[in-house]
């Protein structure tokens, strides 16, 4: 893969890779792993929880040599958040590319209806796991941070769709969503119900082979990379 030339980001991709990577480290620390910043990344201090990633890029222009430093063992997934990496000479393979996508309240469509509910104790969460259909986990922990949600969208008395939002700095991050109707009737709800809220300027996150995010901006692009088995470098993180 040719690396992009870095370029500067807007004020509303940076805001949305810090808010992906807050809530990637909250995952972590929740599920029993912590992590740090260093210098133009987060990187966990271990494996993380499946699905979320070992380093998250928040600036253009980090080396690929110091990212496959902080991210030295097999099977460490890397979020270049700004598709400037070219990783693939450090023992790097490409698992997907993706868009970072925002919507503000200007960008809204006609409200399709519907409420939107959130999970407060244990139960709750176990409920909306279950609405997913899916093997997440989420840690019973994320219910004490007052930064996340994991929301159900309900129609004529029924769950419709259900999804997780993590908000920092007003951008309401939103992942693992998943939709029992038209997703995107079902999107359009939820980011009415998010953006009722004046403290949130925008809501979004980032989407790949599909198009939910139904008036979305696109901020830019973004590809996950994970180390193959046996790839570790001879100098490690804390070597260098």
């Amino acid at each position: 893969m040719q690396a992009r030339p870095a370029a500067r980001p807007s004020a509303t991709l940076l805001a949305a890779v810090e808010n992906n990577a807050e809530w990637c480290a909250a995952f972590c620390r929740a599920s029993g792993v912590t992590g740090s910043r260093r210098g133009a990344v987060w990187c966990a201090d271990g494996p993380a929880p499946e699905l979320y990633p070992e380093l998250v890029t928040l600036r253009p222009g980090v080396s690929a040599a110091e990212v496959a430093s902080l991210a030295p063992l097999p099977g460490s997934a890397v979020k270049d958040s700004f598709q400037d990496l070219d990783l693939a000479a450090e023992g790097f393979r490409q698992l997907f590319q993706a868009s970072w996508l925002s919507l503000r309240r200007e960008d809204l469509g006609p409200d399709p209806g519907g409420q939107c509910s959130r999970a407060g104790s244990a139960d709750e969460l176990a409920a909306w796991v279950a609405e997913s259909g899916s093997d997440l986990e989420v840690p019973e922990r994320l219910l004490d941070r007052p930064e996340f949600r994991a929301v159900l969208v309900w129609r004529g008395g029924r769950v419709v769709a259900g999804a997780t939002v993590f908000t920092t700095d007003g951008f309401g991050g939103v992942s693992n969503l998943f939709a029992h109707e038209d997703p995107a009737r079902a999107w359009s709800t939820l980011t009415h119900h998010l953006l009722a809220d004046p403290l949130t300027r925008a809501v979004g996150g980032y989407e790949h082979g599909c198009d939910l995010a139904a008036g979305a901006r696109e901020l830019g692009p973004l590809t996950v990379w994970r180390r193959g088995p046996g790839q570790v470098p001879e100098v490690g993180p804390n070597d260098a």
